[in-house]
């Protein structure tokens, strides 16, 4: 009943001048993009609130995803395997958000995409 009363708020709840996009309007492949996304965000969060909200974003992505669930067991492990890649920049740091952006619209995340799409 929580997650409920949660998406309600998260489709509904339109502070003046606000114009987020509801999220039936995304695409499935945008769905499934931001749900690979926010769960590699998860598995970097330093702290256990980000992880939460992470997890909890990803599940609501899942809810108006209407691809089987062994797309998202593939997309876990794209996550679990492409995170250990290093990436480095002209400013020194780790670059997890980058690199979760980058397995989420990698060639990797399309093919199982494709895969599993209608």
């Amino acid at each position: 009943m929580k997650i409920n009363r949660f998406l309600f708020f998260i489709l509904f709840a339109s502070p003046a001048g606000s114009a987020l996009p509801n999220l039936s309007t995304f695409s499935q492949q945008e769905i499934f993009t931001h749900w690979i996304e926010n769960r590699c965000i998860a598995k970097i969060a330093e702290t256990e609130r980000l992880k939460q909200d992470a997890n909890q974003s990803a599940a609501v992505w899942l809810e108006y995803s209407q691809l089987p669930v062994d797309a998202f067991n593939n997309a876990e492990k794209l996550i679990n395997e492409e995170g250990k890649i290093s990436l480095s920049g002209s400013v020194k740091g780790e670059y997890n958000v980058l690199r979760c952006t980058l397995i989420a619209n990698s060639t990797g995340a399309v093919k199982i995409y494709k895969s599993f799409a209608n």
